[in-house]
């Protein structure tokens, strides 16, 4: 997914520009240079060269010093967590599970914690083991009969912590870190929880918090002064944390699940956010206090409230002396398309989003099905020789549908996006994508054109929302 940056010029000067200026302000002091093989020019043109290189670097770090204009993705993060901004990682894919239809095994267990593997999961009386990637763990203070996907990973820190110690824990090629799925345990079993704002206490435990950073490849973890977050005892402690594949993660026997009377349920996971979506929030994030400031801020608690929720936020004012009023429009994403909030889950929402606006603010819950533009997106693929079409066909549509998952909850469908994942599946020679809009959906978006008048982004108008349907897959060859 491409990046659009700003470019600052602390200093810009070419290696010409450079030259000329230095041989300019020679001949003013009346300094002449015979030819270009003088070794005067030759020491002057060496020393452009070695200034254009220093600027080169001084202009470069200047721009990381920005988030707007930063290049490099752990200089956006640094930046987005100084202005006090949280990355959202990756929501693992969740089984709930009745505990008649659960086999167990016990991967960390102590007088402090435990977790546990789901190793087999029964189904109208027919067992389904579970093995690498299909795991699925408990943690301790969720529910007893949800499962998450991922792979358990464990690392002891030795030399005893003191105030402000960072440690970094590393996250394996190809997995992402769970969001909150992460745990220690010192040498006296006391139990520290990753430091959330709006929890002031868990389970009794104090002050036993240590704040988390998420990185592509890493998990920051950074430990208090000692008063405000206690620090924990003893030489040795230990992490528990889960690593996962979030939205790419697809239960192979999920129709399985959904055909039967099991009383099994599923939850897809989420993606870890992206490097372009922290670029985007965080500059716009004034979220402070646990109370929301801005729309964008709404926006995004309700994304931190549930990862599968797409949402557009609107402020009604009726009247000089009204009452403010936030008109929120939501619904629940699937692999294909939204679905609508039950009444139950609009007043939930409606109770979290109370709780942290500002005072005297009214919210008004809706999901409105009339205000959804469904769109099928067509593909026409040549597929490398001797290519399994069917695999090829499930991929090309599970990068569509991830990349409809990334859009900024739904307001904008960037057709080259889609275009470039689907060009980076393994098997695709090549391919075109084109958007179907379906039924009355005239007057509820807009389409950007280049200059053969093909449309390159379909912009949602007022509170409609973009849902995608289906995802047709067609070979030429």
């Amino acid at each position: 997914m491409g990046q659009i940056t700003f470019k600052r010029d602390y200093v810009s000067k070419t290696f010409d520009e450079i030259l000329n200026d230095v041989l300019s302000s020679l001949r003013q002091q009346g300094y002449v240079i015979a030819s270009r093989s003088d070794i005067s020019y030759i020491l002057i043109e060496s020393m452009a060269y070695i200034i254009e290189n220093l600027l080169f670097y001084l202009d470069l770090q200047f721009n990381e010093l920005f988030i707007d204009s930063a290049v490099t993705d752990e200089a956006i993060l640094n930046l987005a967590y100084q202005l006090g901004y949280q990355r959202r990682a990756a929501n693992p894919a969740t089984l709930i599970v009745p505990s008649t239809a659960a086999t167990v095994n016990e991967e960390v267990r102590n007088e402090s914690i435990s977790i546990n593997r789901l190793s087999r999961i029964t189904i109208e009386g027919t067992p389904i083991n579970l093995e690498p990637p299909d795991s699925f763990y408990t943690w301790p203070n969720k529910p007893a009969d949800y499962y998450y996907q991922g792979v358990l990973q464990s690392f002891t820190y030795t030399g005893g912590i003191e105030r402000f110690t960072s440690i970094d824990l590393s996250v394996p090629a190809g997995k992402q870190p769970a969001h909150g799925f992460i745990i220690a345990v010192d040498l006296e079993g006391n139990v520290f929880y990753p430091y959330q704002p709006d929890v002031l206490n868990i389970s009794g435990q104090n002050n036993r918090y240590f704040l988390v950073y998420y990185y592509n490849d890493k998990i920051k973890v950074l430990f208090g002064d000692g008063n405000f977050l206690a620090l924990p005892s003893g030489v040795d402690i230990t992490f528990y944390y889960l690593v996962t594949d979030g939205y790419n993660y697809l239960l192979p026997f999920l129709e399985v699940i959904l055909n039967s009377s099991s009383g099994i349920s599923y939850i897809e996971g989420t993606n870890m956010e992206t490097i372009e979506q922290i670029r985007y929030y965080a500059p716009r994030f004034y979220w402070f206090g646990n109370r929301f400031i801005t729309l964008n801020d709404i926006k995004q608690g309700i994304y931190l409230y549930n990862p599968n929720y797409v949402a557009k936020v609107y402020e009604e004012k009726i009247g000089i002396f009204a009452t403010p009023k936030v008109r929120v429009n939501v619904y629940k994403r699937a692999r294909l398309g939204l679905s609508q909030l039950s009444d139950t889950e609009k007043e939930n929402l409606k109770n979290y989003l109370k709780e942290r606006m500002p005072f005297g603010t009214d919210v008004e819950i809706v999901s409105l099905v009339d205000r959804l533009i469904e769109v099928v997106v067509e593909v026409s693929v040549v597929p490398e020789p001797f290519a399994d079409r069917r695999n090829l066909a499930t991929a090309i549509e599970n990068a569509v549908a991830s990349e409809f998952a990334n859009f900024d909850f739904g307001g904008t469908i960037n057709v080259g996006q889609i275009w470039e994942s689907v060009n980076e599946v393994s098997g695709v020679l090549s391919a075109t994508v084109s958007i179907l809009p379906q039924g009355n959906a005239s007057g509820r978006f807009e389409t950007k054109p280049d200059g053969a008048s093909i449309p390159l982004q379909y912009s949602a108008l007022a509170d409609y929302i973009f849902s995608l349907r289906e995802v047709r897959v067609s070979f030429v060859q």
